[in-house]
């Protein structure tokens, strides 16, 4: 079944003097094959002081702009959600691309396929493009295990998921005072719903180097911060998780470097 009433899907684009990348996006977007499906664009600017909205209206591609101080990326996010008019939403920040031109389809298609089953949202396979300073890296993110997403065993990628904008919102959306994890804890609570639907492909690239790209061990601490409120763990526990965090944190920094290096060596092999 292919939407015709309403934008199947919003893709929502948050940006802060972002003029550097939002072109290479919103050409990704204007080139999506979608054989019918609506698609809406909306895209959430904290007040850029360069020219990323003027190169956004340049684009002659259909764009729900708005440009005007916010708190931050996960705040610009809610917001576009709100101004949303498609079922579902989807995330992406400037330097973000779709994989293929028919990325979105094959999103769509899953979309519609489970539509009224209760699925409340969608995963995909994503590379990461590590800010363009080394070689691009699939992250192993599918299928989705929750356990293992909950303890920092699984990767995510925030740009390759797709929600129910009916849902997020019910859900109130990205929590603001979980800070560089409010992604991590708004897939946690959607993963508690139940399971995603899949789309078994890699769709997006993302250029990475962002919000979320920082140290392992503090990462590991905001994590343990956000299962410790999310679950209401007692003290006991809280000691328990702060430790295993730590140590899952520094084993995924040593397998992550471990993986660049390797992947590293073989490019230049290939040279």
């Amino acid at each position: 079944m292919v939407s015709t009433e309403r934008p199947l899907i919003s893709v929502i684009i948050a940006t802060y003097n972002a003029s550097q990348f939002i072109d290479r996006t919103l050409r990704s977007v204007a080139s999506q094959e979608l054989e019918g499906y609506v698609v809406e664009v909306v895209l959430v600017d904290g007040a850029s002081t360069d020219d990323t909205v003027d190169r956004v209206r340049a684009s002659g591609l259909p764009v729900v702009v708005r440009s005007e101080p916010d708190d931050g990326i996960y705040d610009a996010m809610n917001i576009g959600a709100e101004m949303a008019s498609g079922r579902w939403v989807q995330f992406l920040n400037a330097g973000d691309t779709y994989s293929r031109t028919d990325s979105l389809l094959r999103v769509a298609r899953v979309i519609d396929r489970v539509a009224g089953t209760g699925v409340t949202w969608a995963v995909a396979g994503a590379q990461n493009l590590q800010g363009g300073a080394g070689p691009a890296r699939v992250i192993e993110n599918l299928p989705y295990k929750r356990l293992r997403h909950l303890f920092g065993l699984q990767p995510h990628c925030h740009q390759a998921c797709w929600f129910s904008t009916e849902r997020f919102r019910a859900l109130g959306g990205h929590q603001l005072d979980m800070g560089i994890v409010a992604d991590y804890d708004l897939i946690a609570r959607f993963g508690s719903d139940r399971r995603p639907a899949s789309v078994n492909h890699v769709v997006i690239d993302y250029l990475g180097g962002g919000v979320s790209e920082v140290p392992a061990r503090e990462i590991a601490d905001r994590l343990h911060e956000a299962r410790s409120r999310r679950f209401e763990l007692g003290r006991l526990a809280r000691t328990a998780d702060r430790g295993a965090s730590r140590v899952i944190g520094l084993l995924n920094g040593l397998r992550i470097r471990a993986g660049m290096v390797r992947r590293r060596y073989q490019v230049r092999r290939t040279d």
